[in-house]
């Protein structure tokens, strides 16, 4: 006995609409996932209170920036920076407290976890991010710090910045230009009597300016 055919299978030129209009919805809601892989180079500065110390220091980095939506994305960096700290301690020698000048100087790998979100027209975007990252000391030197003083080569703290990127190659390379903040949750300075001292003023505080290129694949 004959059985009738679907309307999809008995007309051909229907099927081949749905199946078109099924592919483009598809693509137009399909999300998509760039990933920015690039390098940086700029200068990094940390507060500092004496005339004779460099007050800009060099930094370089690479940087993952993967977007998980339009506008949103997780960045993860790893530079290379120099950071400086002086003080005024006062702490415990030869059986009472007095005054000293220490000065704290270290080459770091710095690791940034931030959330970035753009903002912007097509061609000019702008950004903010912010996060955690940790941070090791490469080398270190401490000057006019006491003996007992137990170095601690890792750093952990916060992160926030701001920025600018706009296409150089339509669509693939870009400028990045960023302004950051780096806080430290670490003390640096040894312990001290003084109750002025707050933990910005004894951890590592960098202001970095940085411009790279990135590739979006």
């Amino acid at each position: 006995m004959w059985e009738s055919k679907p309307l999809i299978m008995k007309n051909p030129v229907f099927l081949f609409l749905l199946i078109t209009t099924l592919s483009t919805f598809a693509q137009e809601t399909k999300i998509k996932h760039p990933v920015y892989i690039g390098l940086e180079a700029g200068f990094n500065s940390s507060p500092n209170f004496s005339e004779n110390d460099k007050i800009l220091h060099d930094l370089f980095g690479i940087t993952f920036n993967y977007f998980y939506t339009e506008s949103r994305s997780i960045k993860i960096k790893v530079k290379y920076m120099s950071v400086e700290k002086n003080a005024t301690a006062n702490y415990l020698d030869y059986g009472y407290y007095q005054d000293y000048d220490v000065s704290y100087k270290a080459d770091f790998i710095v690791i940034p976890v931030l959330y970035k979100w753009q903002f912007g027209k097509v061609n000019v975007n702008g950004f903010v991010q912010g996060g955690i990252y940790a941070g090791g000391e490469l080398d270190a030197e401490y000057v006019g710090y006491p003996m007992n003083y137990s170095e601690n080569p890792i750093d952990f703290g916060l992160s926030l910045g701001a920025g600018l990127q706009f296409p150089l190659i339509k669509d693939k390379l870009f400028v990045n230009s960023e302004i950051e903040v780096y806080q430290g949750l670490f003390s640096r300075i040894p312990d001290s009597e003084q109750s002025q001292k707050t933990l910005f003023s004894e951890s590592l505080t960098n202001l970095a300016y940085s411009i790279g290129l990135c590739y979006k694949f």
